[in-house]
């Protein structure tokens, strides 16, 4: 996991290429603009999928891994809590991985909350 700024994760760009684009992306200005759903940045290697919903906490976020994308989670307005464990250490698989939506669920209990703010 990184726990970067929009403004730092252009320093990430030697792990994965994507990550500067993602955050050329989310320094928009008009980001608030953006309707819900999917935005291709750069086909299907690279999107923004827009929620205005509300995050779901500590009680009802699940651990999740991915296996094809990288999952950059932004806030743009409020905050949201994000529950992280390391994968070597998720043992019990709730919902097995589905190749078309590229993620898995664990029961695993979360090891540390981090907040995300807008």
């Amino acid at each position: 996991m990184i726990l970067s700024s929009i403004e730092q994760l252009k320093k990430y760009g030697h792990l994965h290429p994507g990550l500067v684009k993602a955050g050329e992306f989310l320094a928009r200005k008009d980001l608030h603009v953006l309707s819900e759903g999917r935005h291709k940045i750069e086909g299907d290697a690279l999107f923004a999928l827009v929620s205005n919903n509300e995050g779901k906490g500590r009680e009802k976020a699940r651990l999740e891994d991915h296996r094809k994308y990288i999952d950059v989670q932004f806030c743009l307005s409020g905050k949201d809590v994000i529950g992280i464990r390391p994968l070597q250490e998720c043992k019990k698989v709730s919902v097995p991985y589905d190749e078309t939506k590229d993620i898995l669920f664990f029961e695993d209990p979360v090891r540390e909350w981090i907040t995300i703010e807008g």
